[in-house]
């Protein structure tokens, strides 16, 4: 969600007539539940990044060319979760959870994995995360589950 500034600069450079296609914001979420999440290329690299945890309530994961965008809030006490220094995952400040960079736990009490979201590309080869659609374990391996990213 973008905050009340951000929303009238825009407003007024799209009424200026700077075309509709200034008017994207990476980040910004546009048809319901979808966000777009900048530039596939921003994620050829392994690593966690959690810039859309408080704004969207997600984190994107890249490991081995696959990108995942999963929960940024704990399955044990909906605390949000830290991306994990040096151990390649996340960590729960409240309880002391802990969960692998795919969202498996690693360390309870939480039993249960993070959730992941629904992914695809658009147009402009962005990153769509659409967070109205979550996915159970069990569905990790569908084809809208992740994107590859090629280095």
């Amino acid at each position: 969600m973008i905050d009340r500034r951000q929303f009238i600069l825009t407003s007024l450079a799209c009424a200026g007539g700077l075309g509709l296609g200034s008017c994207a914001m990476s980040g910004s979420q546009n048809a319901a539940g979808m966000v777009d999440a900048g530039k596939l290329t921003d994620y050829v690299r392994d690593g966690e990044v959690d810039r859309f945890a408080r704004s969207h309530g997600f984190m994107l994961s890249t490991f081995g060319g696959k990108l995942i965008a999963l929960s940024s809030v704990c399955s044990y006490r909906d605390c949000n979760l830290e991306v994990s220094s040096g151990q390649n995952g996340f960590n729960c400040p409240c309880h002391g959870c802990q969960y692998d960079r795919f969202g498996s736990v690693r360390k309870g009490p939480a039993h249960n994995p993070l959730v992941h979201f629904v992914m695809s590309l658009n147009g402009a080869q962005h990153v769509m995360v659409d967070t109205t659609q979550r996915l159970i374990q069990p569905e990790w391996g569908r084809v809208d589950s992740y994107l590859i990213v090629k280095g």
